[in-house]
């Protein structure tokens, strides 16, 4: 799982590097840390973590009641695509290698089958 984001300066900001904080709110209570350049996209690549939502949290690691001020943090809200299936829709893809090796086999039994059939002179 990622999370995804974007951090922008405000007018008081003078600082080009910001070290961010994300916590999960999980049970495991997992901490991540990344150095990001101001203004810049960011991405957190989390462990694995199951279940349709996730709290977390994001700010700044260093003097939050100052730098909350100064930045601004927005969270790209990603959407899974959905997924369908036409089962109606059945169509029979047939592979030409298998259709030829098929048809080879099919005529070359055929052949010594109708060998077999035919009597030998021997055999009257």
């Amino acid at each position: 799982m990622s999370v995804f984001g974007v951090i922008n300066k405000k007018s008081r900001a003078k600082k080009d590097e910001i070290d961010l904080i994300l916590m999960t709110m999980d049970e495991s209570r997992n901490t991540y840390t990344k150095r990001i350049k101001v203004p810049s996209n960011f991405n957190f690549d989390l462990e694995d973590i199951y279940g349709n939502e996730q709290d977390i949290v994001i700010q700044s690691s260093e003097n939050w009641d100052k730098d909350h001020k100064k930045y601004t943090i927005a969270i790209e809200n990603k959407k899974p695509l959905p997924v369908s299936f036409n089962y109606d829709d059945k169509r029979a893809i047939s592979d030409s290698l298998i259709t030829t090796v098929v048809t080879k086999n099919r005529a070359q039994k055929n052949k010594k089958m109708s060998l077999i059939l035919i009597p030998t002179e021997e055999q009257n």
